[in-house]
């Protein structure tokens, strides 16, 4: 059985360089969970400038934050949620030369033990935090753009030190309730004495076991 579901997302724009164009963005691309699992896992999608790249390799543990935007007792605690410490691709997602895509997993508890908790709500802001590694000469594509990098930064320390990115997403499950949905079915049942059902039984006849077929 499937449940259907909406999923808004949008893109939250942090940084801007010199010229205006955006060097990170993130947003939530997917939220899912597998047949039978308890564990919910949102998709993140960050995107930054070819020649850099996002890590959050060392970071210290907590550098991450949801704020829920539900007005409901129904939304996960923030102790429920794991975030992973290495992207879900290794490097960059594209192939494309002027941006870098890639893919984190946050992963959910999302516990319905409650019996009045009706769905799990996951609306709010989902804010990770990052450090930015430029790229080698290899991977940026150019020696020029892995020494702009290196500049960059080093005339940015406050963002060479590390940025927060903020995404938003409009999502709940339904599914906390196992039963989706119910259904009642009315019938007039008949009786007949014959195979041909040509002779309706009468109210008082008994049913043999062994006899009547």
């Amino acid at each position: 059985l499937s449940q259907p579901f909406i999923i808004s997302v949008n893109k939250n724009i942090q940084i801007l360089n010199a010229a205006g164009i955006n060097l990170f963005t993130i947003s939530v691309v997917a939220v899912y969970k597998e047949d039978g699992a308890s564990v919910f896992k949102l998709i993140v999608l960050t995107e930054s400038a070819e020649y850099l790249q996002l890590s959050r390799s060392g970071l210290a543990a907590g550098l991450f934050a949801f704020e829920s935007t539900s007005t409901e007792d129904s939304v996960p605690v923030i102790d429920s949620f794991s975030v992973a410490d290495t992207a879900e691709n290794d490097g960059c997602l594209n192939s494309k030369d002027y941006i870098c895509s890639q893919l984190w997993q946050i992963e959910s508890l999302g516990d319905c033990s409650s019996d009045a908790l009706q769905y799990i709500d996951f609306s709010g802001t989902y804010t990770l935090q990052f450090t930015p590694v430029c790229r080698t000469p290899e991977e940026a594509g150019s020696p020029e753009l892995a020494a702009y990098c290196d500049t960059w930064l080093g005339e940015h320390p406050d963002i060479a030190a590390g940025v927060g990115l903020a995404a938003t997403l409009l999502w709940r499950d339904e599914e906390c309730d196992p039963l989706l949905f119910e259904v009642q079915f009315q019938a007039d049942m008949l009786f007949f004495v014959d195979e041909s059902f040509a002779v309706a039984a009468a109210s008082d006849t008994l049913y043999q076991v062994g006899e009547d077929r």
